[in-house]
Order: structure tokens, then sequence, then C-alpha cells
């Protein structure tokens, strides 16, 4: 067995923490572009201002407030902007606060322990998702309270918070009508995940009372509802993975029959971890939307005047890989977030008459790697154990100053969720490896998103299996093709990622080292014991079965139940305020691991939660990570 030497590279661990964009939620109103951005040396979410046609930023909260919210845990966005007034959720106290526009002053709208997400405005109303945490029953396996949550669309009137509808279990997009006669809405309800099924309604609303009237569902089928819009005052358009794929339609009230408009092999929509996600926007005669078709992004614009063929839509090719969930639109620039290969994720402006572009770069950062050191993703595809085509990213070892005169290893990269998926672009997490001589195979297993919803379901009842066993084949597809040393392949993964970590590491040899990331390491422990968050309270309905009657699958897809299986040394990292993965799941894993004689490192952090966000906690979990595996990748 040959020997790695590790190359050196100008992309410190330091640099994990400060080299992401961290731009999102963009918003279009009055010839004003806002975002937020975290400011990771405040370590607080504020909110920006770009005056579009003077070409000046300025920001618009202070240090005293930070925008976000814990609606599901995952929260969503936390700013909704009305014709006088921004207001927002401020995440340091669950309450909501004003900014007034023509002084930019800030005060408190209401005081409140709730959590608030998802808003639309009408004038200086608006209708948003509230969450309601109450304490109940003492749960006597784990002495904490269990909470009763309550999920709700609710209006503020201008003068108190009226609830408008509480009977389903989620809600997502409340959105008011252009005459401000009507409102919409997404609901959803246990067992199901938003992309498993939800529902579309409307309903008459008085903006002073409150009051609903006229109450329809008009959608409500086997299907997946993302963004639905007023597209005007009888029309509400909407995306519906119904024939497989989330493409648009547009329904009409008046009718009550909807029509497929842009059509395709591709999503125009995203699950909704994070409420109120946008895939496309429009004026009156286009739609521009974000195609993301085989995890690759790009702008698409609809002209809904054309009559030639009614599915035909327009491509843009900006040079950069668009993320979904951002779009806004001012005139005939769309505002975009995007990357590529060399530059990392910025605002870009794409003017849709000319199809020029640029990039708003706000942050001016500059890579610490020079075009010649970074390394490419290319699109690999394989069969897996069922015969199915599995998709997966692959990078190969990059860096000016070495030659690849051997076989690298590989590290298996496996993202979370598990409906969750990794994009094409330039991700410093990865070229943190390929710099330094690691090959990196960043895997979008079966149940991933970017590729059909049929795609998505091969994952429902196979969660802890059939993930694991795509990795594997990820690994051989790499082996077989001579591309990588088949002794020294890594598999790294978060959360749902970190589970698949330590099911591949028991079943199958070829793995030689493990990270996990706060990872789910005992199934069962959820259904008996944690008060699990009522989000993902039944996910696991959907993705294994009902619990107890698929008791034996939870248990046997649980790496704690099969940790004599593992004979390779695993690194373990875990924040102490996770709600969402108690660090008792890593804490278990890695005790049964070393009663076992397994070689294990753990390490935990103060204030981080699911996923870390303090430079001084990633930083400290790569140079770890990179330690733990020189140490044992050549043994």
């Amino acid at each position: 067995m040959t020997s790695f030497n590790i190359w050196q590279s100008n992309l410190d661990a330091k640099s994990q923490g400060s080299q992401k964009s961290n731009i999102n939620d963009l918003c279009v109103k009055n010839g004003k572009l806002y975002f937020i951005d975290y400011l990771i040396d405040k370590r607080i979410t504020s909110l920006f201002c770009y005056d579009i046609e003077n070409n000046s930023l300025k920001r618009i909260t202070n240090d005293n407030f930070s925008i976000g919210n814990r609606v599901h845990e995952y929260g969503g966005v936390s700013y909704w902007v009305a014709d006088n007034y921004i207001y927002f959720s401020n995440i340091i106290d669950s309450n909501i606060y004003k900014i007034n526009l023509a002084n930019l002053n800030i005060t408190r709208v209401m005081n409140s322990n709730n959590r608030f997400s998802d808003g639309n405005c009408y004038q200086d109303k608006f209708v948003c998702v509230k969450e309601e945490h109450i304490k109940a029953s003492l749960n006597n396996k784990n002495k904490e309270f269990n909470q009763k949550v309550i999920n709700s669309i609710v209006l503020w009137n201008g003068k108190k918070i009226i609830t408008l509808h509480n009977t389903q279990d989620f809600y997502a997009y409340p959105r008011i009508s252009p005459d401000g006669k009507k409102i919409l809405w997404v609901s959803w309800n246990n067992p199901n995940m938003h992309w498993d099924q939800s529902s579309l309604w409307v309903a008459d609303i008085d903006l002073e009372s409150g009051i609903l009237k006229n109450i329809k569902k008009i959608i409500s089928q086997d299907e997946s509802v993302f963004q639905p819009e007023w597209f005007d005052n009888d029309n509400i358009a909407y995306a519906s993975d119904r024939n497989n794929w989330w493409n648009l339609y547009l329904y009409n009230l008046n009718t009550n029959q909807d029509k497929i408009i842009i059509k395709g092999e591709f999503e125009i929509g995203e699950p909704l971890y994070s409420l109120g996600r946008k895939c496309y926007d429009f004026d009156k005669d286009r739609i521009f939307f974000i195609k993301n078709f085989n995890a690759e992004g790009s702008l698409g614009i609809k002209d809904l005047k054309s009559s030639s063929n009614s599915h035909a839509y327009d491509l843009i090719n900006s040079k950069y890989n668009i993320t979904t969930g951002n779009i806004a639109r001012y005139k005939d620039t769309v505002f975009v977030i995007g990357d590529n290969s060399y530059e990392s994720q910025s605002i870009i402006a794409i003017n849709s008459k000319t199809k020029s572009f640029k990039k708003l770069d706000f942050n001016k950062k500059s890579n610490i790697l020079a075009n010649t050191d970074i390394a490419q993703a290319k699109p690999i595809s394989f069969l897996n154990k069922e015969n199915e085509k599995v998709h997966a990213f692959y990078y190969e070892p990059k860096n000016r100053n070495y030659n690849l005169n051997k076989k690298p290893p590989l590290i298996v990269m496996c993202h979370g969720g598990p409906i969750g998926s990794t994009m094409k672009g330039l991700n410093f997490k990865i070229q943190y490896w390929t710099n330094r001589g690691f090959a990196v195979v960043d895997v979008n297993y079966s149940g991933s998103t970017g590729y059909g919803r049929n795609y998505r379901k091969r994952l429902s009842g196979n969660w802890g299996a059939l993930d694991v066993s795509d990795c594997y084949y990820a690994a051989k597809y790499l082996i077989n093709n001579n591309l990588v040393d088949k002794d020294k392949i890594i598999i790294r993964g978060s959360s749902a990622g970190g589970m698949l970590v330590l099911n591949a590491l028991a079943h199958y040899d070829i793995f030689k080292v493990g990270a996990c990331y706060y990872p789910v390491t005992d199934l069962e422990y959820f259904e008996q014991i944690f008060n699990m968050h009522k989000y993902e309270a039944k996910y696991n309905t959907q993705l294994i079965g009902e619990y107890p009657n698929k008791k034996t699958a939870y248990k046997s897809r649980s790496p704690i139940n099969v940790a004599d299986k593992i004979k390779s040394p695993v690194i373990f990292f875990h924040g102490l305020d996770d709600k969402i993965v108690p660090y008792k799941q890593s804490s278990d894993m890695v005790k049964k691991l070393k009663e076992n004689n397994i070689y294990c490192e753990y390490y935990t952090f103060e204030g981080e939660g699911h996923s870390f966000k303090k430079p001084e906690t990633i930083e400290k979990a790569f140079e770890k990570e990179l330690e733990f595996y020189l140490k044992k990748i050549n043994n």
C-alpha cells in the first residue's frame, strides 16, 4: 500500500469560516433590491438595501438586531416589505419590528415569544406564518417538557395579530391578492412533508377584521405545491411536481381550471426546509425562472405573448450556476445568486433583453486560490444496486505546484436532508481537500432534489439503506475507472449524511476512515424519547415506515445498533445547542465504538446548533478532520 503525502495549500482551515457567501432572501420593491447577509465578525444577520438606479448600497439594520426566525427550527424569510415600512423578525428576542422607510427608524410592532416567517404585505398590513410553542406535559423518559406546537397563518391589521387559519399542521406562502380581497396559502399535514403532498387554498379576506369567507382547497392531490403567487386577481401561478418535475401552472379562479405554462424535465422548485423560497418571478408578459436540471441552475424566460409554441422558453447563458430559492425582478433586470467554477457566490444581475450580466460583488472577497488551483466539478453517473442511475460531481485533486503521479485518496461526501442536494459551483469546503491532493465525489444519492419526484421518492421506505449503497457504488465506480486509490477511501457527512457515513462504515469495508458532523445514530430515540421538533416529527414515517410497525427497520438502520460492525476510525463533531439532532446522538455512538476498541475523536462546541456558524468552530473542525485523516489514512 502506497503512502499519501499531503500537498501544501494556501487555503487554510481559518478561511473556511470566511469564504462562504451568506447573502440570501432577495426582494425588489420600488427600485430597491433588499437582501440579508450574515456578518461573520458581528455574528448577526443584517438587512441591506441596494438602490438599483443609483448603484448605492446601505445597511439598514444595526448591531442590536439580527434578522431571522426559528419556524420549523430551520427558519425562512424573515422580513417583508410594505409601502411605508419593512417588517422583520428579530431572532434575538422573537419580536416583530418595523423600519420606517422615510427615516429608517426601527420600532417594535409586538412583544411576543412566538416565531414568525414568510410574510406578505398589502399596503402596511401583512400576513405571515406563525409558530407557537406551549409547554405541555412532562416527558418522564427525558425529564423535559413536551412542547405543543401550533402553526397558523395570521394577519397584522396595523393594530393586532389575528389568527386566520390553524386547522392544518403546517403552512407556507400566505399571499394577498393585488386588490387586497383574497388570500392564498399552502398547507400540509403529518406524516407528509411539503415535498410529499401539499395543498393550495384560496379564500376571501377582510384585512381589517381578519374574517375569511369562501375558503376553498383548490389543489390537493398526490403532489407538492411550491411558491403560489397571484399572477393577477383571477389567476394563480404555482409549481407542482404532479408530472414528476416541479413545473409551472396557472390556475383560473373563474373557470376552476389550470394549465401548464412551463413544462420540461427540470425543476422550478425545491423542498421547503426554509420558508419563503422563490424560484420564479414575473411581469405581465414574461415569467423568469430558475431551471434546475441535474443539480445545475440556469435562468429561463417564458414569453407569455408568444403563441408559436406553448411550452417554448429562452435560456440565458450567464456563465454562472444559479442557485435555487432566490430570484427578484426590476424592469428588465433579474437578480439571482450564482457562482461558477472560479467565482464564489454573489448576486448576479441579468438583463433579460440584452442577455448581458454583471456580478454585484458587495463583499469584495478575493479568492485565496488561483484559477489554476481550483478543481472543476465533473458530472458523473453510475448504476446502483437497483440498476438505477445515480448522479454525483467528481473533483480531481488540483494544485499547480504538484503533479498527480499516483492515484489519490478519495473523500465521499454525503449531503444532509436526506432530501437535499449538492450543486455544481465553487465550494471551498471541497477545494480545501482537492488542493491538498484528495479527490472528492459529492454524491446526489437516491432521494436527492434536482432530478424529479420519482428520484426523490426512491428513498421512501429505504432511508438508511439505499442512500448508503449509492455512496458505496459511487466509490466503486471511481475505483473501477482507476481514478482513486482503493485503499484510501474516506467518507464524510453531516446530519442525515452523518448517519449514512456510519452505516456505510458498518456495511462496506471499502471505507477506511469516517467523519461525522451532528449525525443521527439512533432512530428509535426520536420515536420513543426525544421531544422531536414538530416539523420533522413524522419525517421517518415517509423515509422508513410507521413506527413501531417497522421497528425492525428502525433498529437495523440505526448506526448505534450496528456499531460492532464498524472497524474503521471515526471523528465526530457536534454542537451542544443542536435542537434538531441532540449531541447525545454522537456521545452515545462514541461510547459504543470505544467499548469496541475503535479509535474515535469527538469534539463538541458551545453555542453551536445544527450546522456551525462561528468561524473558530469551523476552523477547528477542519483542522482536526485533516489531522485525523493524516493520522489514519496511511495505517
